[in-house]
């Protein structure tokens, strides 16, 4: 059994924290803590988001200006506690993607300085119960990166699947 939980280190031009769910809490003491400081974007591609925690906190962050973009497996868009129609009824940008494969990428990109990306998908049982990894990653030139990325998948799906009027699309 391992007894890290959390841990940070720096490489290059990086600052590194380790998390291990269930004990290091990771909503708490990492995602919540962007996503309440996050002044310009927050972009997540990911594959379930049902986080009803987050969920209240993305719907702050769109409040309080911060650009807020999703993109959500089609999967998962059929899961009956996934936030998304939530978010969208509250304005924030939801597309679910239309593409073959999964949307499986399990990140989120903040303000060109972080990153965060693991095994944790963004709900309940992905922090409190699920053995799961996550690395929140400071680095803006591999944030741009992330970014680019994100932004070449947004673009790519049509805008009829992001129907911010809380249907499934």
């Amino acid at each position: 059994y391992l007894s890290l939980i959390f841990a940070n280190c720096s490489i290059k031009d990086s600052t590194i924290s380790i998390y291990f769910s269930p004990k290091s809490k990771t909503y708490d003491n990492a995602i919540k803590k962007l996503v309440k400081n996050a002044k310009e974007y927050i972009y997540i591609p990911i594959f379930y988001l049902t986080h009803k925690g987050l969920t209240q906190e993305l719907i702050n962050a769109h409040k309080r200006g911060v650009d807020i973009k999703i993109i959500l497996d089609a999967t998962a868009a059929k899961n009956k506690y996934s936030t998304h129609n939530i978010l969208r009824k509250e304005g924030l940008h939801v597309k679910v993607e239309n593409f073959g494969g999964k949307m499986h990428a399990k990140s989120m990109i903040v303000d060109d300085k972080y990153i965060v990306s693991g095994s944790m998908n963004l709900t309940k049982a992905g922090n409190s119960k699920n053995d799961e990894n996550t690395l929140v990653i400071k680095n803006p030139k591999l944030a741009l990166k992330y970014k680019k990325y994100f932004l070449t998948l947004w673009r790519d799906i049509p805008n009829k699947y992001e129907d911010r009027r809380g249907k499934a699309g």
